[in-house]
């Protein structure tokens, strides 16, 4: 029999299709316990398939519940029987089960199915914990198993999914009615992809109908019938959004609805820290050290080594173990060596030499040149090389020259053979060692080694090769890839920032430090795993939390401080109230030392491991070496201490934001800290204005809202009205319209009727959101309400703020003449009081209407003398909407599709590199539109998906539907009617959800009669006329 790579012994074929191959076998290393693998043919080992398991199945092999077949290693084929195999191919094993155990649903009685659904809902909840979309749900995937007496269902292993995938498009059609439409339809998938597929799973079990000859589609003819009928159909509607969201929520209805306990005796396989996860925050680093082992193994790189620098905890070892995968899965010849302290002078190179010694492909002549000196190296060659004529050589004191051998050995071994040497820690390697070493990556002549190691420093030995070597700085993980660990290691599908936060405060990014503590804090119960919620309890470890212990090496924080003298004790002190990392500018200045005073002081704490040195984005920064050595120092200041120093390091702050607009949001820290509370807000709102400035909307929402609430704890309550008005308008802007809602009904609570023009405000914008959730006709009555009350407070500025949102609602109705009394009215007044902003603002809605009456000319007119109020105001926003408002003119009016695709143009890029993310899609909606009229049909399509992509982000409805229709229309031009269908399906969903809104169906329909015209289905065609 077979064996592959020395290590499973093929027992029988049990499968061959189409894609690969798969046997049952026995594993040797694991005293022989019978597998499944699956060996790929050669099309299923090209690159996209292979790197997409190299990527995933480190996860995968995580996934195990006792529902689930696991999946255990995905290899290379080396060898078989022995001999090394040249071509590229690669297997997966998985859990094996037995054939004959199998049995049919159609053959279970009405307790054995229940049993069966409930095993499968704990599968699916189990795989949306983790956040694996199972996606190919049906009965090709379950195994229905009879063990004892006892069934057991089976989900095939995850990674039969990613062959899946790879095949889909052509062998999809067999199970297409366990699959979710939008899988079909190639669009982006979540959870709710597999309640689709469960749905149609419980319709087939319940009833025990054979799925080959009874479609789903038949108990949708049959109609509502009972409760069970309702849920099938809920959940298998085409309509994403009208199904469960979740597979608890589905769950709890069927439970109710069949008698069945979906109970939660699965926990142990929640409840556990997964040590083996992908490696993260890597991924630069190592697609350059692939490509530079293809260049070196092509003799395309003159280099010899590259060198991996980082401080202890950032991961030296993990990218060694990942370097290893790629020269495996490469099929490169390497040797990976862990080095160590204390271990012999010559230890690596005898290992070396072993390594090469083992190699099929060692030439004979290399042995009788080398194999007796270097057999006093490595003894076990006497009798390898069958050697006669050992050489009596004492290593203490000839080390030169037996390095010298080893040194020639290896090189000529190399010289038409590439070889990988990777060090683990090479501080550790001897000195008298490090001699072959720098023998090695001195040398220029023709050879094809590569060293690849780790180290602490660029020691004396590096830096005189410094040419014929690479360096890599490893930097620490940041918070989104600390996040990305602790989800891995708890099995989430979200990263639980709060406990992220903390850990990052405690050890700043160190992977091996953070992957210790997260197992301590679960030993210690601190973190654990609730039964009853089935979901992780991570809230005592907030920012709050103080760790008693510290998972690593202590230092002694006494003997360190003691051997520090009284200047630079006071210098660490005061560093240590600092918020995260600082420059050597912050030091000089916060210390009061010169630049040779400080480069002296910097030297001497990095040399003590006191503090760390950091490459930012543009400079070197420096940080403590870790939170416990910050503590060791921030301990000892006194309240006084600490508001002094935080007043100094707040002007320090305070000058470099006013002179260079530097941001450093630590700044508001050291503010609150010296009680200047209402100085900390107005920072925080300063500092959202210059984000705002740079396009940055999120982060200046951020700072706006940590802004509010600390006026609200100081009870400012101007301050609160202003700063939460503007938050409202900024969340508007961004299109984060249900959040600026939460404030707008906080705000109007929290003032109780009091200060009547800001009650007023938040009306108007409530009204305004209203507007872009397309309930116009609840705008309009809040527009009219505010209105009414600006005229009873003789509140001017707001009651034309309200008029203008009635504008947009009456248009919206199209009741022109209305909206033309009131644009008309309100211009007046912006005109008789010299309103600048509302002069604007009117002068676009009359633009607005003579446009809507097809007059043309003096709608130019109308939106010229708005840009040119907005101009003078330097109101970017609405000079952008102007631009579009020029576009709409030029294309519908006068016919020019090029001038307008040049306004559309620019009021999307405006709009886009300012993240007006609410307007976006009307301008690519029209960029679409000139594009077909002038028949570039295919860029139109792609400007109306992307305008329907940003309209559902933000929820706007009419654009969502006009870019449907705008579609649907594409593929019907295109001849592809399976999409058009799938089109109108979705189209027709979004009218019926806004139906009572007076929406125009005129398109709609008219759209439906083309389709079926276009589709020859008259009697359809006669129902749309």
């Amino acid at each position: 029999m077979k064996i592959i790579n020395e290590r499973y012994e093929v027992v029988k074929l049990l499968n061959r299709e189409s894609c690969y191959i798969e046997y049952l076998v026995s594993d040797s290393e694991k005293n022989n316990a019978l597998k499944r693998i699956r060996i790929f043919d050669t099309e299923m080992s090209n690159y996209e398939f292979v790197k997409q398991m190299e990527d995933l199945f480190v996860e995968i092999k995580t996934l195990v519940h006792e529902n689930l077949l696991s999946a255990y290693e995905f290899q290379t084929i080396i060898s078989v029987n022995g001999n090394r195999v040249n071509r590229k191919q690669y297997f997966y094993t998985y859990e094996h089960y037995n054939d004959e155990e199998c049995v049919s649903y159609t053959d279970l009685n009405k307790s054995e199915i229940n049993t069966i659904i409930v095993q499968l809902c704990k599968a699916v909840r189990f795989l949306h914990f983790r956040g694996v979309i199972y996606k190919y749900l049906n009965f090709n995937q379950i195994l229905i198993l009879r063990q004892d007496g006892k069934l057991k269902l089976k989900l095939k292993d995850v990674a039969g999914n990613l062959i899946n995938d790879y095949y889909f498009k052509t062998d999809h059609e067999k199970f297409s009615q366990f699959i979710a439409p939008e899988i079909i339809w190639g669009e982006a998938v979540d959870e709710v992809a597999d309640i689709y597929s469960l749905g149609a799973l419980i319709y087939y079990l319940y009833y025990r109908v054979d799925y080959k000859t009874n479609s789903l589609q038949n108990l949708v003819e049959v109609g509502l019938g009972n409760e069970i009928h309702r849920f099938i159909i809920k959940s298998t509607s085409h309509i994403r959004d009208e199904r469960y969201q979740e597979i608890n929520s589905f769950i709890a209805d069927l439970s109710a609805l069949i008698w069945i306990e979906v109970d939660k005796s699965d926990t142990a396989y929640y409840n556990r820290i997964h040590n083996k996860t992908r490696i993260i925050g890597r991924d630069t680093l190592l697609n350059d050290i692939k490509v530079k082992l293809q260049s070196k193994s092509r003799k395309l790189l003159n280099k010899n080594g590259f060198f991996i620098q980082g401080e202890n905890g950032s991961g030296k070892s993990r990218v060694i173990k990942e370097i290893g995968y790629i020269s495996k899965f490469a099929r490169f010849n390497y040797l990976k060596i862990k080095t160590s302290e204390g271990s012999d002078a010559f230890s690596t190179t005898r290992l070396l030499v072993e390594a090469i010694s083992k190699q099929d492909d060692l030439s004979p002549m290399l042995v009788q040149k080398y194999g007796p000196e270097l057999s006093c190296l490595v003894p076990s060659l006497l009798s390898r090389w069958n050697i006669k004529d050992q050489r009596d050589i004492n290593l203490e004191v000839e080390y030169l020259r037996v390095l010298n051998r080893v040194f020639n050995f290896f090189v000529d071994y190399t010289s038409n053979k590439f070889f990988i040497l990777i060090l683990d820690d090479f501080d550790k390697i001897s000195s008298i060692e490090k001699t072959f070493y720098e023998l090695l990556l001195s040398y220029k002549g023709n050879s094809q080694f590569y060293i690849i190691a780790t180290c602490s420093a660029c020691d004396k030995y590096l830096s005189n090769h410094l040419e014929m070597i690479d360096f890599y700085k490893l930097p620490f993980l940041n918070l989104e890839e600390t996040g990305q660990m602790i989800k891995a290691m708890l099995g989430l599908n979200y990263i639980p920032y709060k406990l992220t936060h903390r850990l990052m405060l405690e050890n700043h990014g160190k992977i091996s430090i953070t992957r210790r503590m997260v197992i301590k804090l679960w030993q210690d119960g601190a973190i654990y795993f609730d039964k009853n919620l089935m979901n992780w309890n991570l809230d005592k470890v907030n920012d709050q939390y103080s760790f008693d212990y510290i998972d690593h090496k202590r230092e002694d924080f006494d003997s360190m401080i003691s051997g520090l003298s009284q200047d630079e004790y006071e210098i660490l002190r005061k560093l240590s109230l600092l918020k995260g990392s600082f420059n050597m500018q912050i030091l000089f200045e916060l210390a009061n030392i010169d630049e040779e005073q400080g480069y002296q002081f910097l030297l001497k704490m990095e040399d003590k491991s006191i503090l760390n040195k950091r490459i930012s984005d543009i400079e070197y920064v420096f940080a403590f070496n870790s939170n416990e050595m910050k503590k060791a120092f921030s301990d000892t200041l006194t309240e006084s201490e600490i508001k002094r120093i935080s007043l100094e390091a707040s002007k320090l702050y305070e000058q470099k934001f006013i002179e260079q607009n530097e941001i450093n949001e630590g700044l508001v820290d050291y503010l609150l800290a010296c009680d200047e509370p209402i100085k900390a807000a107005e920072t925080c709102v300063a500092f959202a204005e210059q984000y705002i400035l740079k396009s940055n909307q999120h982060k200046a929402l951020e700072l706006m809202e940590w802004g509010l609430e600390i006026y609200f704890k100081v009870a400012h309550y101007d301050s609160i009205v202003d700063l939460g008005i503007k938050l409202i308008k900024q969340l508007v802007k961004v299109g984060r319209l249900e959040r600026a809602l939460e404030h707008i009904d906080f705000l109007t609570s929290y003032l109780q009727g009091g200060h009547p023009p800001a009650i007023i405000d938040l009306q108007i914008e409530h009204a305004y959101v209203m507007y872009l959730k397309n309930e116009i006709a609840k705008a309009e009555e809040l527009s009219d309400v505010a209105i009414e009350n600006s005229m009873k407070v003789a509140y001017l500025n707001g009651e034309l703020k309200a008029a203008f949102v009635k504008c947009k609602c009456l248009i919206s109705f199209g009741d022109l003449d209305a909206h033309k009394i009131v644009a008309d009215r309100y211009l007046d007044i912006s005109n008789t009081q010299s309103l600048t902003y509302h002069q604007a603002v009117f002068f676009n809605e009359q633009g607005i209407n003579y446009l809507y009456n097809n007059a043309f000319d003096k709608s130019v007119e109308a939106f010229s003398e708005s840009l040119k109020y907005y101009q003078i105001l330097n109101d970017e926003e609405n000079i952008v909407k102007l631009y579009n408002n020029f576009g709409v003119i030029y294309l519908d009016g006068y016919g020019d599709f090029m001038l307008a695709r040049d306004y559309f143009r620019k009021a999307y890029t405006k709009a886009n590199k300012n993240n007006y993310f609410v307007t976006v899609p009307i301008y690519l909606n029209n960029l679409g539109e000139t594009y077909r009229i002038e028949g570039r049909y295919e860029m139109a399509n792609k400007y109306f998906e992307e305008s329907n992509h940003h309209a559902e982000n933000v929820g706007d409805r009419n654009m969502i539907i006009l870019s449907y229709l705008n579609l649907c229309h594409g593929h019907l031009l295109f001849e592809k009617y399976g999409s058009a269908y799938k089109m109108i399906t979705r189209l027709e969903h979004e009218v019926q959800v806004i139906k009572k809104r007076g929406y125009d169906k005129f398109d709609f329909y008219l759209l439906h009669f083309e389709f079926f015209l276009a589709m020859n289905s008259l009697m359809k065609v006669n129902q749309w006329r």
